[in-house]
């Protein structure tokens, strides 16, 4: 979507979806790869102008300078999923990712228990459920958090899990 910030926001109300930002910047190598070689595949296109009101904004110019700024983005690129009613994010990641990681995030942002905030905070908050640290798990890698990957999967097998298991 190409509009003001305001504007994005209209349109994701009127279509009832999240918007999903990609922040860059010009000089950023894997801001630059993931537009070249992953938004371009035609199933993460499909996927994600079928999902979200996508924006793509410059962490450095014009309002993405206040946009970066509210919303915590210090690495690039950062991939935010927001709420168009709250103005809030719920799900955020980053990195380099393939064309199938990147439609699991986008997947992730449309389902509460895999959103990041939700999943950040019942973790610091002691759920050591596996079900739970398994999506834990799988979002710290995304993002490649290897201590919390670490981490939580030391609890996961403390608590009983099995390396034997399919789902570990």
């Amino acid at each position: 979507f190409e509009g003001t910030w305001t504007q994005t926001i209209q349109e994701a109300k009127k279509e009832n979806k999240l918007i999903f930002i990609d922040f860059y910047t010009e000089w950023c190598g894997p801001c630059m790869h993931m537009a070249e070689t992953v938004f371009t595949l035609p199933n993460v296109g499909y996927f994600y102008n079928n999902n979200f009101i996508n924006a793509k904004i410059d962490a450095e110019k014009g309002e993405g300078i206040a946009l970066a700024e509210k919303y915590g983005v210090k690495v690039f690129p950062s991939y935010l999923f927001i709420d168009p009613v709250t103005e809030e994010a719920v799900h955020k990641s980053s990195s380099r990712q393939t064309g199938e990681q990147f439609i699991y995030t986008g997947q992730s942002a449309m389902t509460p228990r895999l959103q990041s905030f939700f999943l950040t905070e019942n973790y610091e908050k002691g759920n050591q459920d596996a079900d739970f640290l398994i999506d834990f798990i799988q979002y710290q890698s995304s993002i490649y958090n290897r201590e919390k990957v670490r981490e939580a999967f030391d609890k996961l097998i403390a608590n009983g899990g099995q390396l034997s298991d399919p789902k570990i």
